[in-house]
C-alpha cells in the first residue's frame, strides 16, 4: 500500500531543492514551540529520507513545511555527517551565509519546528493529506512487513526436521555422557524411590519396550491417594533410561532409550533413541529388569513438543507465507516510562504495535533492557497481562531486578515498574520450579513456585520465568497473556523460544463476541554475539541451532527488527572496531561514554607475545600471557580502579583456572576474590571498567582452535570479548598465531582474517606493543 512518506517523497523529487531562509533567531528557537510537545525524531527523519534517496552527495535533504501547516514550501534543510560531527545546514537570510547547527542541539530549534509534521506524534488536521494513506511517518514503522526470503515447502520441512533433530541429538549427547559415568556393575536391581524401578513383563510392542511396574497400595490416610508411576517413583515422559536385565548370569547387554509414554502402571520406552544396540527389534530376551533414569530430559521434551506444535500452528509465519501485521500507529499513544533515545523509542512503539512478532536488536550497551522495561510498563498501564521470559534464570533475574537492592532501585528493571507505579496497581511474580538458581533479592520479593501461582488473591500483571518454565505456567494456570517479551532471545534455541512463542494476543471486540487474535511476541537480543549453546559437535558444525530471532530476520529481512544504534557502555576507541567489523559501522556513541577513560591508561592496548601454550585436562593455558595479565591488573589497581571493576576473560577453561590460581597467589584474598576471571562464553552479558583478554593460543601451526573455527561462531565470540570493557580494553595474544589460518584448515574455514583486521586497527591506533611487560 502507498504510504504518506512515499507520496511526499515522490512529490519532493519533482522539485528543485531551494534554500531555507530563516533568521538567526528563528533558526535557533521558535516561539511557536509548545514545551509540552515531544522533540522531533530527527534521526528517524534523516534515515527515512535517506532510504528514499533524497540527497545530494553526502547531504540528505529534509523537505520543510510551512510554519503552521503541513504544506510543503519547496525548501529543504540539509543534513550532513562528516569528520566534524552531524549538523543541519540552512541559509541565513540576515548575512547570506550557509550556517549550521549541530544535530544534538537542533531537537528544539526553529529548524526542527519546521520539520515537525513529518513526525507522527505531531497531529495533522483532517483533509490535509489523503486519509486512505497509512500514517507511517517517523518514529513509526510499517503497517505490515513482507517476507524477503520465504521458504519453499521443502526448505521449511527441512528446517523443522533439522531443528527437531537438534533437540533430540542434544539429549542423546547428554544421555551418552551420563551413561558413561554409570558404573554398571554397582547398580543394584531393586525397587527404589530414587529414579530406579523394578519392572516385569518386559515386552516389545510396535517398536516400544513395555514394562509393567509394581505399585504399592495407596496409604489409606493419604487423601490424595497417589499411586501412579510418576507419583511413586518420580519418573516422567521424556526421561532417558537404562534397562538392566535381572538375570543370571549377569548380562552386559543393557538397553537404553527414552520414556515415550507412561500409563498408570506401565512405562513405554523407545529404544531407537538409545545409543546401545537392540539387535532384535521385535522381541527382548529378558522378562524382568531395573529401569534406571539416566537424564531427566524434561526440558528437551518440552522444547521438542513446543517447536513441533509451533511449526504447525505458525507455519505461515515461520515459512514466510504471509505478512507480519501491525495495528495503526494512531492506536498506540506511547508514553515513556524511562527516557528513551529515538532508536529505543521506535523499537518500543513497533513492539507495542505488532500483532504478530517484532525483534529488537540490541548491540552491547545500547539499552535493550531499558527499552523492554518501557514496553512492559506501557502495556501493564494499559491493563495488559505480560509474560516475560529469558533462556536462563540469570537473564530472567536481570530484567526483573537488575542491580536493585533493598536500598536501591535499578531504573531499568521490572522491580522499578512495581515500585514506581505504586498503590499496588502492578503486581509481579517470578516463577520457577525451585528457588535454588534465583537471586536472593528476587527470591525474597517476587518468587513463587510454578505450581502455586493460583494460590494467590491477586491476578499478576507481569509473570517472569525461563522459557522452559513457561510450559509449567500453562499447565498450572489459565492466564491469558496479552503480550510476550522474550529477552536474550538470540542465546536461546528456536525450540526453547517456541515454548512461550505466540502466547500473546489482541482482542477484536467489533463483532458480537470479542475474539482474541495475533501472537504479540517481542524478541530481543543480539544475533551478532554468541548463539545458543550446543553440546553435540556435529550439530554445532551443521549450524542448525539458529535462534527464532535470527530465523525471522532471515525470512523477513531487517524490517522486522529495530536496531538500537547508540551505545552507552564503551569509550569510542573500544567500540570502534566492533562497530566496523560486526555492526556495519553503524554504532553511535553516547556523549558521556564517548571519551571516558582512566587517568594514566589508554582506552585500548594490544600486547603481542609468542609465549607457547600448554595443554592440561583437555584444555589450554599460557603462563606467559598470565604474567602479562598480572602486570595489567597491578597497573589498573595503581590507577585507582577497584578490583571489582576489573574483569579477566579468556578463551579456555584451562587458562581461567591458571589465572585464578595466579591471582590468588599474587594478591590478598579480598582483592583476588573481587576480580572476576571467566571464559568469554560465560562473560557474555557482563561488563567492567577494565577488561583484560588472554587469547591463550600460541603454536607453530597457527591453530587458534574455536577462536577461529567455525567462522561465524569465532567472529561472534570475538565480538563478545571486545565489547565488555567500559574504559580500558587490553588484548594479550600471539598475533602471529591468531592472524594466520591453521595449517590444516582452508582460509574460508577460519576467521583469522578478522583477527588480522583487529591487529591492523590496533596498529592504526598506535596501540600494539611487542614483548613489553
Amino acid at each position: 500500500m502507498e504510504t504518506y512518506l512515499d507520496v511526499i517523497a515522490e512529490r519532493t523529487r519533482s522539485v528543485s531543492p531551494g534554500q531555507l531562509q530563516l533568521s538567526q533567531d528563528e533558526a535557533e528557537h521558535c516561539d511557536h514551540w509548545n514545551d509540552d510537545s515531544p522533540r522531533v525524531a530527527l534521526d528517524h527523519l534523516i534515515a527515512a529520507f535517506g532510504r528514499r534517496g533524497l540527497g545530494t552527495g553526502e547531504m540528505v535533504m529534509l523537505p520543510v513545511h510551512e510554519v503552521d501547516s503541513p504544506k510543503l514550501t519547496n525548501e529543504f534543510i540539509g543534513y550532513r555527517k562528516d569528520e566534524y560531527g552531524e549538523a543541519l545546514h540552512y541559509f541565513n537570510a540576515d548575512n547570506g551565509m550557509n550556517e549550521f547547527i549541530e544535530l544534538e542541539n537542533a531537537e528544539r530549534s526553529g529548524l526542527a519546528y519546521r520539520l515537525r509534521f513529518w513526525d507522527c506524534r505531531f497531529s495533522i488536521s483532517e483533509g490535509t493529506f489523503e486519509e486512505k494513506l497509512i500514517d507511517d511517518r517517523p518514529p513509526y514503522g510499517f503497517d505490515s512487513i513482507v517476507p524477503q526470503q520465504p521458504l519453499s515447502d521443502e526448505e521449511y520441512n527441512r528446517y523443522v526436521d533439522e531443528t527437531l533433530e537438534f533437540v533430540r541429538r542434544e539429549l542423546v549427547h547428554e544421555h551418552s555422557r551420563e551413561l558413561d559415568n554409570i558404573p554398571e556393575e554397582d547398580i543394584e536391581i531393586e525397587q527404589s524411590m530414587d529414579g530406579e524401578i523394578a519392572a516385569a513383563d518386559v515386552t516389545v510392542t510396535d517398536g516400544l519396550i513395555r514394562c509393567s511396574v509394581h505399585l504399592p497400595l495407596p496409604d489409606p490416610s493419604d487423601h490424595r491417594r497417589r499411586n501412579t508411576v510418576q507419583d511413586v517413583y518420580g519418573v516422567y515422559e521424556g526421561n532417558t533410561v537404562l534397562l538392566i536385565p535381572d538375570q543370571e548370569p549377569r548380562s552386559d547387554e543393557y538397553v537404553d532409550g527414552i520414556i515415550e509414554q507412561i500409563s498408570k502402571d506401565k512405562i513405554y520406552i523407545d529404544p531407537d533413541f538409545g545409543v546401545r544396540d537392540l539387535h532384535d527389534r521385535s522381541s527382548i530376551d529378558f522378562d524382568e529388569c531395573a529401569v534406571h533414569v539416566v537424564t531427566k530430559g524434561i526440558a528437551e521434551q518440552r522444547e521438542y513438543n513446543a517447536f513441533s506444535n509451533s511449526a504447525e500452528s505458525y507455519r505461515d509465519l515461520l515459512k514466510g507465507n504471509r505478512e507480519v501485521s501491525f495495528t495503526s500507529p494512531l492506536d498506540v499513544k506511547f508514553e515513556q516510562f524511562l527516557e528513551l533515545n529515538t532508536y529505543q523509542e521506535r523499537a518500543a512503539e513497533a513492539a507495542l504495535r505488532t500483532d504478530d512478532v517484532f525483534c529488537i536488536h540490541g548491540p552491547p550497551g545500547t539499552g535493550k533492557t531499558r527499552t523492554l522495561v518501557n514496553i512492559i510498563a506501557h502495556a501493564t498501564k494499559q491493563g495488559d497481562t505480560v509474560l516475560v521470559c529469558a533462556h536462563s534464570n540469570q537473564a530472567v533475574d536481570n530484567i526483573v531486578a537488575g542491580e536493585s537492592t533493598d536500598s536501591k532501585i535499578d531504573p531499568a528493571s521490572l522491580h522499578n515498574i512495581v515500585e514506581s507505579i505504586g498503590d499496588d496497581d502492578i503486581s509481579l511474580l517470578r516463577v520457577g520450579s525451585s528457588r535454588k538458581n534465583v537471586s536472593s533479592f528476587v527470591s525474597k520479593n517476587y518468587f513463587r513456585r510454578t505450581e502455586y501461582i493460583s494460590d494467590t488473591d491477586i491476578s499478576p500483571d507481569i509473570i517472569a520465568s525461563t522459557t522452559n518454565s513457561a510450559a509449567a505456567i500453562d499447565n498450572y494456570t489459565d492466564i491469558d497473556f496479552d503480550l510476550v517479551v522474550i529477552d536474550e532471545a538470540t542465546q536461546a534455541s528456536g525450540p526453547a523460544t517456541a515454548v512461550p512463542f505466540g502466547w500473546g494476543h489482541r482482542i477484536d471486540d467489533e463483532g458480537e463476541y470479542p475474539q482474541p487474535y495475533g501472537l504479540r511476541t517481542v524478541l530481543a537480543g543480539d544475533h551478532k554475539q554468541l548463539p545458543p549453546f550446543v553440546s553435540d559437535p556435529e550439530m554445532r558444525e551443521k549450524g542448525v541451532h539458529t535462534s527464532m530471532f535470527e530465523h525471522l530476520l532471515n525470512v523477513y529481512g531487517t524490517d522486522i527488527s529495530q536496531t538500537l544504534h547508540r551505545q552507552y557502555r564503551m569509550n569510542e576507541q573500544i567500540a570502534e572496531f566492533a562497530s566496523r567489523e560486526f555492526y556495519e559501522g553503524e554504532l553511535e556513541h553516547g556523549r558521556e561514554n564517548r571519551d571516558w577513560s582512566i587517568d594514566g591508561l589508554d582506552p585500548i592496548l594490544g600486547i603481542d607475545d609468542s609465549g607457547n601454550e600448554e595443554e592440561s585436562d583437555s584444555s589450554y593455558y599460557n603462563p606467559t600471557e598470565a604474567e602479562y595479565v598480572l602486570v595489567q591488573v597491578r597497573k589498573s589497581l595503581q590507577q585507582g580502579v577497584n578490583p571489582e571493576d576489573i574483569g579477566i576473560i579468556t578463551g579456555y577453561s584451562g587458562q581461567r583456572k591458571h589465572l585464578r590460581d595466579e591471582i590468588r597467589r599474587e594478591f590478598d584474598q579480598d582483592i583476588a576474590s573481587a576480580i572476576d576471571v571467566e571464559t568469554i562464553d560465560k562473560f557474555q552479558g557482563g561488563q567492567r571498567e577494565v577488561i583484560i583478554i588472554s587469547f591463550v593460543r600460541s603454536n607453530p601451526s597457527h591453530n587458534s582452535g574455536f577462536l577461529e573455527h567455525p567462522v561465524d561462531e569465532g567472529r561472534k565470540r570475538l565480538n563478545v570479548a571486545l565489547t565488555r570493557a567500559k574504559k580500558r580494553l587490553v588484548l594479550i595474544g600471539d598475533w602471529n598465531t591468531l592472524t594466520n589460518t591453521a595449517e590444516f584448515r582452508k582460509e574460508e574455514e577460519s576467521c583469522a582474517d578478522t583477527f588480522h583486521r583487529l591487529k591492523d586497527y590496533l596498529e592504526e591506533k598506535d596501540a600494539l606493543v611487542t614483548n613489553s611487560r
